[in-house]
């Protein structure tokens, strides 16, 4: 019922979009937590966590829920814009939605919000470079973004890698495009590295700069969400080899755009090898990506009853995670 009714692009789904988010972020706006503790490697993240705990932990929450749901509106225009799915649809922003709510913990204000809003733009910055003579202010802004988000949380930093195989993608061979990411990333590290110098405490940028000289991977597999995080990764990976099945008879443009979004995808999933024992983090930031390869899988699906069964699993795992585990 829901994946028919969203396979449409009626602008009232944003209400029903927004009354089915409500309803799952309920539990957690009647049991709020306060944001979570920032790491070391999260320099700037720690600002704004410093000024939440100040305020009652149902602000963090409401603010979590409006910053979503703004994604998902912004996320689904993006998918739209650039033809990322087969039809005009509401379903990127449901499925985006639900997969983002999936873990009671993170139904609160935390650093994957933050990522996710600035990668949207930068993702639709990268798509628009496709159809750009000239792409060298496009690249310096979409790296020094980058940048300035690392320092809000530093696994972001890996996206300069999503911006480099997003030239092999659009075959941009030319020594200044790569030149200028490289600038552009090193600027705000620059500053913040002298800002740091001049008050004495490098310590904390070297602390903060050992995240990339420490690669590790570690599941926690007493986590009680294991199973359902694992079984939903496989699913995802299934629906990213669909989608590049379903785009590979396209247009140029359009395979070009679909290459970006794997590509996407692919800088998230490798990054979990930096994630040390926090790699649910770093599985919720393949989420964008990954609602464009399934709900395009959806809409694909012949047999309607088996979108709405996958969609039913998906809910019945968000009520397992909230109130059995």
């Amino acid at each position: 019922m829901f994946v028919k009714l969203f396979k449409s692009n009626h602008q009232i789904l944003l209400s029903f979009l927004f009354v089915i988010g409500a309803l799952i972020w309920l539990f957690s706006l009647f049991n709020p937590t306060y944001p979570p503790l920032p790491r070391d490697t999260e320099l700037f993240y720690r600002y704004i966590y410093n000024f939440l705990i100040k305020i009652n932990p149902e602000f963090s929450v409401l603010l979590a829920f409006i910053l979503l749901f703004v994604q998902s509106v912004i996320f689904n225009n993006l998918v739209i814009n650039h033809s990322l799915n087969e039809k005009n649809t509401f379903l990127p922003s449901l499925i985006y939605f639900i997969l983002m709510s999936l873990l009671p913990q993170y139904c609160t204000f935390n650093p994957i919000l933050i990522s996710n809003i600035v990668i949207l733009l930068c993702f639709n910055t990268i798509l628009k470079i496709y159809l750009k003579e000239d792409s060298l202010e496009a690249v310096f802004n979409i790296s020094i973004f980058i940048s300035l988000l690392s320092l809000f949380y530093a696994p972001a930093a890996f996206y300069l890698l999503f911006v480099w195989l997003s030239f092999f993608v659009y075959r941009i061979f030319k020594w200044r495009e790569w030149f200028i990411s490289i600038i552009a990333f090193a600027v705000p590290y620059i500053f913040v590295t002298f800002c740091f110098f001049w008050v004495d405490n490098l310590a904390f940028m070297n602390k903060y700069l050992s995240l990339f000289n420490n690669f590790s991977f570690a599941v926690d597999y007493h986590e009680p969400r294991i199973i359902t995080l694992i079984i939903l990764e496989f699913f995802l990976l299934i629906a990213a080899f669909k989608y590049q099945n379903f785009t590979k008879d396209k247009i140029v443009m359009l395979r070009k755009f679909a290459g970006v979004t794997l590509a996407f995808y692919f800088v998230g999933f490798l990054s979990l090898y930096s994630s040390h024992q926090n790699w649910i983090n770093h599985l919720m930031c393949t989420f964008l990506p990954a609602s464009v390869f399934v709900s395009y899988w959806f809409q694909k699906i012949k047999k309607e009853w088996i979108a709405e069964l996958i969609f039913f699993l998906f809910i019945v795992a968000i009520i397992i995670n909230r109130y059995f585990l």
